[in-house]
C-alpha cells in the first residue's frame, strides 16, 4: 500500500525514473512546469514508506483539452501500480464531466510499458508524431474525449 499524495514540485528530484522518461526530469524543472503541475488538484505523487515511487497529473492547455502525464519508477511495488492508475482515472473522469472536452498523452515509440498504461487508462492511440521528443525520437499520441 503506498500513499498518495498533493504534489510537491521536491518529489521530481527524489523520483527514480524509467529510463524512457529520465529526459523528462530536467526539462519539466528548467521549463518551470512545476508552478503549473503544482496547483492544488492537478497532480499527486505515490510514496512507499518515504520513497516517492511516482508522480501524475494534468496540465492545462485552453479551455477543454488538458495534457496528462506520469513520471514512475521501475520499482513500483505490483499494488501500488494499481493505485496510481485507479487515482488517475477517478481524476480524468472528472476532468471530463467538468468541462474538459479532451485528454492527451504522449508516449515514446517503443516504451511498451508506456503504451500499455496509456491504454488501461482509456486512451485511444491516435498518431505518430515524427521527431517529437527532446532527442529526436518519435512518439504516439493518445487521447481520450469526451
Amino acid at each position: 500500500m503506498i500513499d498518495i499524495v498533493q504534489f510537491k514540485p521536491e518529489h521530481l528530484l527524489s523520483i527514480e525514473l524509467q529510463p524512457a522518461q529520465s529526459m523528462w526530469r530536467e526539462r519539466i524543472i528548467s521549463g518551470k512546469q512545476t508552478n503549473i503541475i503544482s496547483l492544488p488538484g492537478l497532480a499527486f505523487s505515490g510514496i512507499d514508506g518515504n520513497k516517492v515511487v511516482g508522480a501524475s497529473g494534468f496540465v492545462p492547455q485552453w479551455e477543454g483539452r488538458m495534457i496528462a502525464w506520469a513520471l514512475l519508477s521501475p520499482k513500483i511495488p505490483k499494488m501500488a501500480w494499481v493505485q496510481i492508475a485507479r487515482k488517475t482515472k477517478l481524476e480524468m473522469v472528472k476532468h471530463l464531466a467538468n468541462g474538459t472536452r479532451r485528454i492527451e498523452a504522449t508516449v515514446p515509440v517503443g516504451f511498451d510499458q508506456g503504451i500499455r498504461y496509456a491504454e488501461l487508462l482509456g486512451f485511444k492511440r491516435e498518431a505518430l508524431m515524427k521527431s517529437y521528443q527532446p532527442d529526436g525520437s518519435d512518439a504516439y499520441l493518445f487521447a481520450c474525449v469526451r
